[in-house]
């Protein structure tokens, strides 16, 4: 259902850039207060959560996903990952399969904890270290797509805005 006419949405991205530090938050309301005292809750919006160690990757995607219909929260670590999907709901989950220069894979926690809290999200997990092997056991683990870096931020972004984790190959 569409907004009715003069109600708008509107998109604010945040960054903190600081020397060694990139916070990014991009925020669309998905609920927005309308004439008469109806809420309206945007169907087209979707939610999402960025976890990467890198900071150059957190900054590009926020900045290239600065659309209104996309909301973007970043996590560094699994810990702030875990935060975020206990007090939020998303519809993707991107994570990065090797986080922190740790000797394991902690995109593996993270599909893991998308299932516990969140069924019906959809899980895009990246790699620069990918080979057939960890592609196989990474979707049988539980994760809707496994692309191996560089990604296009096109084929992100349709996987994003696909209405579920129904059939899309990526490029």
């Amino acid at each position: 259902r569409n907004p009715p006419s003069g109600t708008s949405f509107f998109s604010k991205l945040q960054l903190d850039l600081q020397p060694g530090k990139v916070e990014g938050t991009f925020s669309t309301p998905r609920f927005q207060r309308i004439p008469g005292g109806e809420t309206f809750m945007s169907e087209n919006v979707r939610k999402v959560l960025l976890i990467d160690d890198e900071d150059a990757v957190l900054f590009t995607f926020t900045i290239l996903f600065d659309e209104p219909d996309i909301v973007i929260h970043t996590a560094r670590t699994f810990n702030e990952a875990l935060t975020l999907l206990q007090k939020n709901v998303y519809d993707v989950v991107i994570t990065d399969l090797w986080l922190n220069g740790t000797a394991r894979f902690e995109g593996l926690d993270v599909i893991t904890t998308v299932a516990e809290y969140q069924q019906n999200c959809k899980i895009i997990v990246l790699t620069a270290y990918g080979d057939d092997i960890i592609k196989s056991y990474i979707l049988s683990r539980g994760a809707s797509f496994y692309l191996e870096k560089p990604v296009a931020p096109q084929t992100l972004k349709k996987l994003i805005v696909a209405s579920d984790c129904s059939p899309f190959i990526p490029d």
